[in-house]
């Protein structure tokens, strides 16, 4: 008998869950659902640079002094262009032994040491970038991989990328609800997705001795960082 009774109990909750979910769904009113997007390119106002030079010699100190001396000229060299103390770090200091390999021997020897000194800096006049560049080959620093072009303020660009979006859903919201012979109502609800941004492209770097006056950073071709919004609202809408 409890058996039968607790079977009837669990259908009948069953039973007014599926109802209450109908009713749910009816109550909802009249609406229409849109995706706004937008899109904003903007002309980097920073860049980070990262430099290294590699040295070797018979031995660890020998390499380590060569590198040292490379990683400070370029430090004043890059003072004299305008770099403040908060500009400029030291990330990383390595000392390695070199082998070859041996064919007559059939093993591997010792040849020397390699030193690298690691150097970052942050540029905050994008008109000095092409002097830091050329200050970079002439203290004789042997890698600089191409300036990561940044905003100084990234947030601002994005909370107008998702305003932009926003009132884009609305307006397309308006001309549908237009065309349908309603009236729109108010927001019932509004989602954001994940913000995309980036450069379309590689930052393309001419020859340090070149010079135009076209480009932001002087010889550098410093393209456009782009930052894409997409929302999804839905509106209510009347007769």
């Amino acid at each position: 008998m409890r058996s039968t009774t607790f079977r009837s109990s669990l259908a009948a909750l069953i039973a007014l869950m599926g109802l209450s979910t109908t009713l749910g769904a009816s109550e909802l009113p009249a609406g229409i659902t849109v995706t706004g997007e937008a899109e904003l390119r903007l002309v980097p106002d920073r860049a980070e640079l990262k430099l290294a030079v590699e040295q070797r010699a018979d031995s660890a100190d020998q390499a380590m002094e060569a590198a040292g001396r490379v990683a400070d000229r370029f430090l004043k060299a890059a003072r004299d262009v305008g770099a403040g103390p908060g500009q400029i770090r030291s990330t990383d200091v390595q000392v390695m032994p070199e082998y070859r390999w041996n064919e007559e021997r059939g093993e591997r020897e010792q040849t020397g040491f390699l030193a690298r000194r690691d150097i970052q800096l942050r540029v905050v006049e994008m008109g000095r970038l092409p002097d830091y560049l050329r200050a970079a080959a002439a203290t004789g620093m042997t890698h600089v991989s191409p300036p990561e072009m940044q905003l100084s303020n990234p947030a601002k660009a994005r909370q107008q990328t998702l305003a932009d979006a926003t009132r884009d859903a609305q307006q397309s919201a308006q001309a549908i609800a237009e065309a349908a012979g309603r009236e729109l109502g108010d927001l019932i609800a509004l989602d954001a997705e994940p913000e995309r941004s980036g450069s379309p492209g590689p930052v393309a770097m001419r020859t340090m001795a070149e010079s135009s006056r076209d480009d932001a950073g002087g010889g550098v071709s410093v393209g456009e960082i782009v930052h894409a919004a997409r929302v999804r609202a839905r509106f209510a809408l009347s007769d």
